[in-house]
């Protein structure tokens, strides 16, 4: 059941499946559950959900789409983020953690996580690489 909440709650938060229109959405998902008998019923009619709304369409067209975007509160960047926490993962030409840099407790004079200095649109421009984002 963790497993499946975890998975759920993973789901609904990179696809913003309760912005926007929350009450429409989670009317239709607590009538599906009306219909679930028991607790199987419980777990396939989440089950069912998931794999209708995270295809192969959506990690190999939406994801990356949404991910191309220079938006700072992007819930699948925030996702991103957490996945690279969970693996520990170091900051891309450093020595620190990924926890490090999202760890409230430290104070930096300018965010270590702002990806334009990376990446600054000019130069990807330039490459041929910078598409039209929000």
């Amino acid at each position: 059941m963790r497993n499946l909440i975890a998975r759920w709650y993973f789901m609904t938060a990179i696809t913003g499946r309760y912005s926007g229109s929350p009450e429409t959405v989670m009317e239709g998902d607590l009538a599906r559950l009306r219909n679930a008998k028991g607790g199987e019923g419980f777990i396939q009619t989440l089950d069912q959900v998931i794999s209708d709304t995270l295809t192969e369409d959506y990690w190999n067209i939406t994801l990356p789409n949404d991910l191309a975007t220079s938006s700072a509160k992007s819930p699948v960047l925030f996702a991103y983020y957490a996945v690279l926490n969970l693996l520990d993962a170091r900051v891309l030409f450093s020595k620190i953690r990924i926890s490090e840099l999202l760890d409230p407790a430290l104070k930096a004079k300018k965010t270590a996580i702002e990806r334009h200095h990376l990446f600054p649109k000019n130069f990807l421009k330039s490459q041929g690489s910078l598409r039209s984002v929000t």
